[in-house]
């Protein structure tokens, strides 16, 4: 039911269950190929450690012979690229669906400290119900347990679908640069074109690297503001502009406040401004208040157990926003919690805080913008100041 040039996947009866499965075999003349037969191992292992309705289920590992094979849950569907070239490009609503399904369970993987590395259209299954399943973990990469399958100057993944940085070095892979692979993935889903598409390697590597992609609302006029934002976020050039995680992502692609706010005015290239109708409707006061700040290590809201204090002055604060002087820099899409309390210490308030843009402070230091997740009353707000 599906070939590639390292392996063949093949319907079958599993007997234990009783029911259809898919059988993946290496293709024989690479079983002597140490890395490759690695790799398909590990593949398995990894897979089997996920279980989640939008990641295809490994069922079960064994060697034919000399030739390893794998069995995983069938998925009775089609491929996204296949649903695409048969039908063109999908409707918004279409698309947005069965990319957020795949980010909730790139999500689980990231999760369990797994990256994908090569989510592209081929890679998403969907059934005739609609349900999406990420597949195809052979590049994947387990971050506490790496096998050094990757050579440094190696780049993994299709070149139209993985970010900038993979191509030098795909043993440094991030969050992000599966973040990348998603929304270029939604950009050809939406728009039926390859992102950054050129006639060779070295005219993608170009495009890529000058942001030079054709604005997804250009070719499909009618698409949501905020859903062409979100994709122009997730494929920029830098890794620092893009989403930080999946739930991120989602969030954006939803159109979720918190997500958007603070960010209406972010641009492809140049310095982030707020634009006018946020100055307008949520004016920042300079203010120098001693704060202290918790980072959680992870920049998921679900897993806040690994933190560490800080201690912080703050520069600005209005309704919305806040802005912070802090010793150490701190990626944008970081989640902090902050500690806020008026000089007399009569009010306090405690709020996270979503890093939107960082850059160096004048002297020493960091200075860090933000995005209050749940706003401040204009009484809480004159209580602080």
């Amino acid at each position: 039911i599906g070939e590639s040039s390292m392996n063949k996947v093949y319907k079958g009866f599993y007997a234990g269950t009783k029911t259809t499965v898919a059988v993946k075999v290496l293709s024989s003349n690479l079983v002597r190929d140490k890395v490759l037969l690695n790799r398909f191992e590990q593949e398995f292992r990894l897979a089997s450690k996920l279980s989640h309705p939008h990641i295809v289920q490994a069922l079960e590992f064994g060697w034919d012979g000399k030739v390893p094979y794998y069995v995983m849950e069938f998925v009775d569907g089609e491929d996204l690229w296949t649903r695409i070239e048969r039908q063109g490009r999908l409707p918004e609503a279409e698309a947005i669906d069965i990319i957020i399904q795949v980010a909730e369970g790139l999500h689980e993987a990231h999760k369990h400290g797994i990256l994908h590395r090569d989510i592209k259209p081929d890679n998403i299954l969907v059934t005739k119900a609609g349900q999406a399943k990420l597949t195809d973990l052979g590049l994947s990469k387990d971050q506490e347990e790496d096998l050094e399958l990757t050579r440094p100057d190696r780049g993994l993944g299709t070149p139209n679908f993985i970010a900038m940085e993979q191509f030098g070095d795909a043993k440094n892979a991030t969050i992000r640069c599966d973040i990348y692979s998603l929304g270029a993935t939604l950009y050809m889903a939406l728009t039926g074109e390859l992102p950054f598409a050129g006639d060779n390697l070295a005219e993608i590597m170009t495009k890529k690297l000058n942001n030079d992609l054709t604005p997804p609302r250009k070719l499909v006029p009618n698409l949501s503001e905020h859903v062409e934002w979100a994709i122009r976020r997730a494929i920029h050039v830098d890794p620092d502009r893009r989403f930080a995680s999946c739930p991120e992502f989602i969030a954006a692609l939803k159109g979720d406040a918190n997500a958007l706010n603070g960010n209406k005015g972010w641009k492809t290239g140049g310095r982030t401004q707020r634009p006018a109708k946020e100055r307008r409707r949520a004016r920042r006061y300079d203010c120098a208040l001693p704060t202290s700040c918790t980072i959680n290590v992870s920049v998921h809201e679900d897993e806040t157990e690994s933190q560490t204090s800080y201690q912080a002055q703050v520069s600005d604060l209005s309704t919305s926003g806040i802005g912070l002087l802090l010793p150490r820099r701190f990626e944008t899409g970081s989640l902090l919690t902050v500690v806020l309390t008026s000089r007399n210490g009569d009010a306090q308030e405690t709020r996270k805080v979503r890093v939107v843009r960082v850059s160096r402070a004048e002297g020493h230091g960091w200075f860090v913008a933000g995005v209050l997740l749940k706003e401040l009353t204009k009484e809480e707000l004159r209580g602080l100041l």
